[in-house]
């Protein structure tokens, strides 16, 4: 009985410690593209492409420094394509096309909070669906994508904080996987 009442006691001591169960997060994306050409001969090539979008982040922790993570995010913007026609005649200089990427994400996050700062890291698989459209060229891919990052949440309220990331991303276009740098900086809410 007294260990009963002891529990009901100190109850509301325990819960006022305990971090939070999880969290959103929702910002600005930054995706550095690089250049590539695929191996197959009167392919296109495309330059590097600077897209801009959004990354969205639902975590909810396992234990205090765990989580299970699931990331979405979209980038859009310009390439430059060499088209086929170039390799045969000089038809035309490059053109710039429309590219998107969407990636869907999952995955273990590592964090420990130090402060008002937390800094985490994460590995993220699943996948990526890259198209490029315009001026006769379209083309679009669905393939399996991974993140190798991480960043540093800043708490500025209670129950907000704000988040810089940065990641490698690796995906396959055209039949070129190649490896993508994304920086996301937005807010964190904690629930």
């Amino acid at each position: 009985m007294a260990v009963g009442f002891a529990c009901l006691f100190f109850a509301p001591t325990v819960s006022a410690q305990k971090l939070t169960n999880g969290n959103f997060y929702f910002g600005y994306s930054y995706l550095r593209s690089g250049s590539f050409s695929s191996s197959t001969p009167f392919s296109p090539s495309i330059g590097n492409s600077n897209l801009n979008g959004w990354d969205a982040s639902l975590e909810l922790k396992f234990i205090p420094w765990l989580g299970a993570v699931a990331d979405f995010g979209g980038n859009y913007g310009t390439a430059r394509v060499t088209l086929v026609c170039e390799v045969i005649i000089n038809c035309q200089s490059p053109v710039s096309v429309d590219r998107r990427t969407h990636s869907f994400l999952f995955g273990p996050r590592l964090s420990v909070r130090i402060g008002k700062f937390t800094p985490f890291g994460h590995g993220l698989v699943g996948a990526v669906h890259t198209s490029a459209n315009g001026f006769g060229f379209s083309h679009s891919d669905t393939s399996f994508g991974s993140a190798l990052g991480g960043g540093l949440d800043y708490q500025l309220v209670k129950s907000i904080s704000l988040r810089l990331q940065t990641d490698d991303m690796r995906m396959t276009f055209l039949d070129h996987t190649q490896n993508e740098l994304r920086l996301s900086a937005g807010l964190v809410f904690h629930f």
